[in-house]
């Protein structure tokens, strides 16, 4: 690479750099309370900066790229900043040294800007790795050449100083702003960790062997759901609100952090996606098979789904009740695919069992969801219009029809498996017939009961989908066994 020997050119020769740019950076300091504050303080920035620069290129002499060397870098300035500016703060607050104000917002402004540069450098980074890990997943096959673009263990470091420095700027000022950003990079760093990890082995006969990625990037994605919506909760408890950096007091303590809505709903619909793609393509990574992958996914979806629940008990959002309902369906399906004997087959014949797993699932996703629709409705009287139970039980009435439909349209092509062109197996035993027909028959009844209970034009056409997808599903079977009885 071009840039390869930049970072031990920088290591070898800055030595002598570094003493002339800290004196620089303490001249810069001290003209700060002169009449050319304005352009000391610029210098100051330019200084400290590049003596970080020059800092971590002397003790970082084996770093494989300089552009990694420069997000370190501002990283580390950045914490200083912030140091700097929470100690200007607090030896204002107990009038222990005299700083303007102004210095105090210029720190926390210039930790803004140089940790932003590092943020960005980090997330051009990963997002190439993202890349390299959607052609890996499309293509089902390892690319060579993933850690030649800056991508490596090294670049938690950097992320790391990029949350203490937003920690540290947090705990002096209580911005609400800061919780948000704090809630990124520690997102950026679980899916850093995770991305760090193949995502297959290649076995010696030629086949595929997970290598947990997904199932790791799922699982500390929802532990870091479930960590925010609790510290949400507990910032907003009385007595816990601090005053912001101006003094002033402020009444939003129902109110979710700045952008941070927005941000968990994200991050809850990409385990949602994880999860999806993980029970669709069911590739084992350990010895004890698909079972330890299902359980895994399941948790996964549990805790991101009581994250999602625990954050709309504090404030309501459509689109984040969706995604949680829809997490909830995922960890009733992972449940039943976790039951599944766990004995070796080719993942061409473990499809049809799957897929009737995921029958079951679905329909006691279904059930469980009119359940909590109708929960809420038989009970007038002790709820208001507008509650917060009210608002779920119509979501609840959505995850129910959704979750309905995606069954029946897993019925039909477990109905339809027979008869379908890229089929290995035909799924035709009289044990697949029997687990077949046994999981269309509690699909049409937790229709028939959802219809009762719902009440609902759309749930009655659901009720004879099922009943055609059952009906469906054994005449494919008959027709399969009609040559042997002539």
């Amino acid at each position: 690479m071009v840039w390869a020997s930049a970072p031990r050119w920088v290591a070898g020769s800055c030595w002598w750099l570094l003493p002339l740019l800290a004196t620089l950076s303490l001249a810069s300091l001290v003209c700060l309370w002169s009449s050319l504050r304005a352009l000391a303080w610029v210098g100051f920035i330019l200084f400290l900066s590049a003596a970080g620069v020059s800092l971590a290129g002397s003790v970082a002499s084996g770093a494989p790229d300089a552009i990694r060397l420069l997000a370190r870098s501002c990283a580390m300035t950045s914490l200083v900043f912030s140091i700097g500016g929470a100690a200007c703060r607090q030896g204002r607050a107990g009038n222990r040294a005299v700083v303007p104000p102004s210095v105090t917002d210029r720190a926390y402004l210039a930790a803004l800007v140089v940790g932003s540069v590092a943020f960005t450098v980090q997330l051009i980074i990963l997002g190439i790795r993202t890349v390299y890990v959607l052609v890996d997943l499309i293509q089902a096959v390892p690319v060579e050449g993933a850690w030649d673009y800056g991508f490596g263990p090294e670049g938690l470091w950097t992320l790391g100083f990029l949350c203490a420095s937003c920690a540290v700027a947090l705990i002096a000022t209580m911005e609400r702003q800061l919780y948000t950003c704090q809630f990124l990079i520690i997102v950026m760093i679980a899916t850093w960790a995770s991305a760090l990890l193949p995502v297959f082995h290649m076995t010696s006969p030629g086949g595929l062997r997970g290598a947990g990625m997904v199932l790791a990037l799922a699982l500390s994605l929802a532990v870091t759901l479930i960590l925010a919506a609790w510290a949400q909760r507990w910032e907003a408890r009385p007595g816990l609100r601090a005053t912001p950096s101006n003094g002033e007091q402020v009444s939003v303590a129902d109110q979710p952090w700045p952008g941070f809505r927005l941000s968990f709903t994200v991050v809850g619909v990409v385990v949602l996606l994880l999860a999806c793609y993980r029970l669709a393509v069911p590739v084992d990574f350990s010895s004890h098979g698909f079972r330890v992958v299902a359980l895994s996914l399941a948790a996964s979806t549990a805790l991101a789904s009581w994250a999602g629940f625990t954050f709309l008990s504090r404030s309501f959002n459509r689109g984040l009740a969706d995604v949680s309902f829809g997490l909830t369906s995922l960890t009733a399906c992972g449940i039943a695919v976790a039951v599944l004997p766990s004995y070796p087959t080719p993942l061409a014949e473990r499809y049809p069992v799957i897929f009737n797993a995921l029958l079951v699932g679905l329909a006691a996703s279904m059930g469980l969801c009119t359940w909590l629709a109708t929960r809420t409705a038989a009970k007038p009287a002790q709820n208001s219009p507008g509650t917060l139970e009210d608002r779920l039980a119509l979501r609840a009435r959505r995850g129910a029809f959704l979750s309905g439909v995606l069954a029946v349209a897993v019925g039909c092509i477990m109905a339809l498996w027979p008869q379908l062109p890229t089929i290995a197996v035909l799924d035709v035993t009289i044990g697949r017939v029997t687990a077949g027909f046994g999981g269309n028959l509690f699909l049409l009844l937790v229709a028939l009961w959802s219809a009762r209970r719902m009440r609902a034009g759309p749930f009655n056409v659901l009720t004879l989908l099922a009943a055609a997808s059952a009906a469906g599903f054994m005449l494919m079977r008959m027709l399969s066994y009609s040559p042997r009885f002539g």
